[in-house]
């Protein structure tokens, strides 16, 4: 009778522990599930239109660029993204995910400095596309889960790819405490954000370490995002960009050839005016082909 009483116990524990384990493998995989779909939806691609030279019959020589971005201000659709990826933009287009026209929505540049190489643009109109949730970089430590956003080549728009932290604050140019991760970032990535497990922005991808053929070496760099957010908000108090000014369409950083056509002294920097501002302290004041 004993005996059957011990079967019978360990037979219930057994049933016990069998019950038990479906639930706690689905509370894990819930609590370890990762919304990729979140991320990609905050996420933009971007492409610019920059002025090169001006050829040797007088006609001007354009150049497109790509990059990535994320919407941090639903109110003031405000993007950040790399100050190197808009550098001498004449024109800038965002593409939020899966956008299917062949042109973007128009944005300005706000502001932008290449010492931590951080921009600011607005959008013309941003309804649809959530705001991304800023994290604490200062919290991740080497190991951690990384999701990193973007237009790879400029050809691979909403691509997202994991890796890890390597390291937290590796200085790789300059006297920017870069996290460094393993997550895939190529060129096109530049500007997009860095997630943490939770979703958060933790990062603005920005530089790779690769090979001399350009190929990567699986290095990436991106600028903490409390340092993002501390330099976005000096970018706001400072002086006024461009477009800020009312200057949506310019042509910056002159040839020495383009300084003798538009009689600029050499060493002076300037810009073309390529439409008539219609707002902001320039309206009524400057006018296209102004330099």
């Amino acid at each position: 009778m004993a005996r059957k009483s011990t079967i019978l116990w360990r037979c219930g524990v057994l049933a016990m522990i069998l019950g038990v384990i479906p639930v706690a493998v689905l509370t894990y995989d819930r609590y370890n599930a990762v919304d990729t779909g979140a991320m990609l939806n905050v996420s933009v691609s971007i492409k610019t239109i920059s002025h090169v030279r001006i050829d040797k019959v007088g006609d001007s020589v354009w150049d497109s660029g790509s990059g990535s971005g994320y919407l941090v201000s639903a109110k003031n659709c405000e993007i950040w993204t790399n100050h190197h990826v808009i550098e001498d933009a004449a024109v800038v287009e965002v593409f939020p995910r899966g956008w299917n026209r062949a042109s973007g929505i128009p944005a300005q540049i706000v502001n932008s400095t290449p010492r931590t190489d951080v921009a600011v643009l607005r959008m013309e109109h941003c309804e649809g596309i959530p705001e991304a949730r800023l994290g604490d970089s200062s919290k991740m430590a080497a190991g951690d889960e990384t999701y990193a956003v973007g237009n790879p080549l400029g050809r691979n728009p909403d691509s997202i790819s994991r890796g890890i932290i390597s390291h937290t604050e590796r200085f790789a140019t300059g006297l920017t405490p870069y996290l460094q991760t393993d997550a895939a970032i190529n060129p096109g990535n530049s500007g997009g954000a860095l997630f943490n497990h939770a979703g958060e922005v933790i990062g603005m991808n920005t530089a790779i370490a690769s090979t001399k053929d350009g190929a990567n070496v699986g290095i990436g760099y991106a600028v903490p995002i409390n340092l993002v957010s501390k330099v976005a908000a000096a970018l706001h108090k400072g002086p006024p960009s461009w477009g800020d000014a009312g200057l949506g369409s310019v042509i910056s950083s002159l040839t020495p050839d383009e300084a003798e056509i538009f009689k600029v002294p050499d060493g002076n920097a300037a810009i073309i005016v390529t439409t008539d501002p219609t707002e902001g302290p320039s309206a009524g004041k400057l006018k296209a082909r102004d330099v």
